[in-house]
């Protein structure tokens, strides 16, 4: 008996040694930092987004893989996003660094962006619209009020979680100014983009914001955008002419919003402190919202402080704790943006029943992450999922008419055309991403 059981114990040691060696010696990366790496979800302009797992809460992630030579690019979009915190803009959980890379580590959203969604759905009736435009709406006053100016929302930059709620996502474009600055760059996508900006005025950075939000909700409504052509100049001329039409579906109370939105004169544009009062938000407070109930400012911050609670029943000291709630990125935030997220999606998975039939339909009951978890372990042996690939150029604006020209903080004088592929600097660098890894602040 003794003998059998050596015998096992030396086999498994044998395949252990087998499997470390293997291990070290493959050229890919199979982790970072304390996340395991799956498969690709997307492919951008600078580099490869892989489905990550947090190792300790078996939390799924999106880990954007930046080659160096691009930190410049990244730079203001990394320092804007990470002042960020609120339960409609995508979590910033942590920055990883190597020799040769960045890695950009984020919440991850399963249920793809509002442009999938609308190509899935066609259009999407006014009582769904008005509680994702409450969202958008939340999360871009946030932003104002920490002097944050998104520049680039469209509904390929606005992602879905498993719940169905919004998070506003790409920060590239994004400016901190004050109420009184007016911004020059042209920036953006076409379709989306406020008249003063087409026509390369000094602008208000709020008022365009407002404009772009204006944009995704009639194109939410009528499955179509309101200024559109294959040619970029009729759809420049269709902005600033305001040659649009409402589809006579919609209701009086929403056409005027837009109509309160879509003004060429910013300085006669519905701000959104008045878009917030508007009637059309305050009708049909009694239906199903597509959304947990966890997912509103004054729960999320409920739960913040029930996570916080239980930490300190559990024996973390008083000092741990603020320095996970701190605004300074870190393994310790991480795990509390971790904890936090479980605590609301938790509760959110108790009353999913509220959410609404049309969306059900087609986002589909979201299971518990670590169930799914187990379920791919068990079923593939590793910790991946299949996912459909993201918006492919998710760094850059889609619109060529439209490039940053003069920015007005931040020099692009990195900005060329990368020599090689995304997937030739993949396979360079994967080696070297072995060796070390740093946490940047």
């Amino acid at each position: 008996m003794s003998q059998s059981v050596n015998r096992n114990q030396k086999a498994k040691l044998a395949a252990d040694y087998n499997n470390l060696l293997k291990e070290l010696a493959s050229p890919k990366l199979k982790s970072i930092g304390c996340y395991s790496l799956g498969e690709t979800i997307g492919t951008g302009s600078y580099g490869k987004v892989k489905l990550g797992v947090h190792q300790l809460t078996c939390r799924l992630v999106a880990i954007k893989k930046i080659h160096k030579k691009h930190a410049p690019l990244m730079a203001r979009e990394i320092h804007h996003h990470r002042q960020l915190s609120h339960p409609n803009i995508v979590s910033l959980y942590e920055i990883l660094s190597t020799e040769t890379n960045i890695f950009i580590v984020s919440e991850h959203c399963p249920h793809g962006d509002l442009l999938d969604a609308l190509a899935r759905h066609t259009r999407f009736s006014e009582s769904h619209t008005r509680a994702w435009f409450k969202q958008l709406l939340s999360a871009i006053h946030y932003c104002h009020s920490l002097g944050i100016i998104h520049r680039d929302l469209k509904l390929e930059n606005i992602l879905l979680d498993a719940h169905g709620n919004l998070k506003i996502c790409d920060f590239g474009f994004a400016r901190q100014t004050d109420k009184n600055q007016f911004l020059n760059t042209f920036c953006g996508s076409l379709a989306y983009s406020a008249p003063e900006v087409i026509q390369r005025q000094k602008y208000s950075g709020p008022a365009t914001d407002v404009w772009s939000l204006g944009v995704i909700l009639y194109t939410l409504l009528a499955g179509q955008l309101p200024f559109d052509d294959d040619c970029e100049s009729v759809v420049q001329t269709k902005v600033i002419h305001l040659d649009y039409t409402i589809p006579t579906y919609f209701s009086d109370t929403v056409t005027q919003l837009i109509q309160s939105i879509l003004i060429y004169n910013p300085s006669d544009r519905a701000s959104i402190t008045h878009i917030l009062a508007h009637p059309w938000l305050h009708t049909d407070v009694t239906q199903p919202k597509p959304r947990g109930p966890s997912k509103t400012n004054a729960t999320y911050h409920r739960t913040e402080s029930c996570t916080a609670t239980h930490l300190a029943k559990a024996g973390f000291e008083k000092s741990v704790i603020d320095k996970m709630q701190s605004t300074e990125m870190g393994m310790l935030r991480t795990l509390w943006s971790m904890l936090v997220s479980t605590k609301s999606h938790n509760l959110a998975t108790q009353h999913h029943s509220t959410l609404s039939g049309s969306i059900q339909s087609w986002l589909g009951a979201a299971p518990p992450l670590v169930h799914h978890q187990q379920q791919q372990q068990q079923q593939q042996g590793r910790r991946q999922e299949v996912l459909p690939e993201e918006e492919e150029d998710e760094m850059i604006h889609t619109c060529s008419t439209c490039s940053s020209t003069a920015d007005d903080d931040f020099d692009p004088s990195s900005e060329s055309s990368p020599a090689t592929s995304v997937a030739e600097e993949d396979e360079d660098d994967e080696k070297e991403d072995l060796h070390r890894v740093t946490m940047m602040m």
